[in-house]
């Protein structure tokens, strides 16, 4: 669970600056956000009166849609890190994969309930675009017989993206003093992205997301 969390923080694991939530992050300084987990959110009643209650039609992702209501009502969400609340994150790799496939979809859920403003990022919808990319290569090789090519970048950007994840799980590990965070790193953020990816893609292509 703590290794989970450790994990999370990381730019490979939730986007780094290119993701506006405070969900993962941990930030040192006060400051206006796009969305706030409601695990350790606070409001008044008047902005529930305002915007409504929680959409019960969402599995996952119902503090992402309440966040979009209450920025769009013309309030701000507001960051502090003296704000301080204990959430354990998942205990097995398992679970902790269904909890990613589940957000990944609430993602989608949201744009297909507010358009592409209801979201805080594009990096939300990065492996739909990674996949329409491969896919469009993958033509164009099949067209014009160019598939060993193909294979050689597929293997370079492979190769690529397992040596990023190990220098990034060295990093996680040194940061933190524990080597055993290593050997967590290397598994957990391929499942993080796989995971997501898979999550984004059925929900992308299913009428119902849930």
């Amino acid at each position: 669970s703590k290794a989970i969390g450790l994990v999370m923080t990381s730019p490979l694991a939730r986007g780094g600056r290119f993701n506006p939530s405070t969900q993962h992050a941990m930030m040192e300084e006060e400051r206006f956000v796009d969305h706030i987990p409601t695990c350790n959110l606070c409001l008044r009643r008047e902005i529930f009166d305002k915007v409504g209650l929680f959409d019960e039609s969402f599995v996952k992702g119902q503090d992402l849609d309440l966040s979009y209501r209450i920025r769009k009502a013309g309030y701000k969400l507001f960051y502090s890190p003296s704000v301080k609340v204990v959430h354990y994150r998942k205990q097995d790799f398992r679970s902790f994969a269904r909890q990613i496939y589940k957000w990944a979809k609430a993602k989608v859920a949201i744009v297909k309930k507010h358009g592409l403003h209801g979201i805080t990022s594009h990096i939300y919808l990065w492996p739909v675009y990674g996949l329409i990319a491969l896919l469009l290569i993958l033509s164009i090789s099949l067209l014009f017989n160019l598939m060993q090519l193909f294979s050689l970048l597929l293997f370079l950007g492979l190769t690529l993206y397992l040596l990023v994840i190990f220098f990034e799980s060295v990093r996680i590990s040194k940061r933190y003093g524990d080597n055993k965070l290593f050997l967590y790193s290397l598994v957990l953020i391929p499942i993080i992205h796989i995971s997501y990816a898979c999550g984004v893609v059925v929900a992308s292509v299913r009428k119902s997301i849930w």
